[in-house]
């Protein structure tokens, strides 16, 4: 058969059978709205479930007595997404590999505050490991 030949007896099926081929486009157009709506909640509840645990404080170190449990806890924002953390000897001094933005935040334990920051570059989560 030629194109011209098949694309008129797909019409003319079409003509002859109006109300399958009515039920057909409607089940198509459903399905294909189906599949956006699906895609679009899933995408909205991915972004509700990301900012809720952003608002969490994906940025804060807690910093608390082991020796004492029931004292209270520092909690000192750092930079974004922190990984790793080194003490200095004497236990005074914390540096917090912060992976999400490539910097380390050199923290006072006993003030629970940020001395000092500064950008490290990649590859800085392995600092808890030196």
């Amino acid at each position: 058969m030629m194109l011209g030949e098949t694309v008129a007896v797909a019409f003319q099926s079409i003509r002859a059978n109006k109300m399958r081929s009515l039920l057909t486009m409607l089940g198509i157009v459903i399905g294909v709205g189906a599949v956006i709506t699906m895609v679009a909640l899933g995408s909205g509840a991915q972004r509700a479930v990301e900012e809720r645990i952003n608002a969490l404080g994906a940025n804060l170190l807690n910093v608390f007595d082991a020796s004492n449990l029931r004292a209270r806890q520092l909690v000192v924002p750092v930079g974004r997404d922190p990984f790793g953390v080194a003490f200095t000897k004497d236990g005074k001094t914390a540096l917090v590999s912060n992976h999400g933005d490539g910097t380390i935040s050199v923290v006072d334990v006993a003030s629970g505050t940020v001395k000092s920051s500064f950008t490290a570059g990649v590859g800085i989560e392995t600092l808890a490991y030196y």
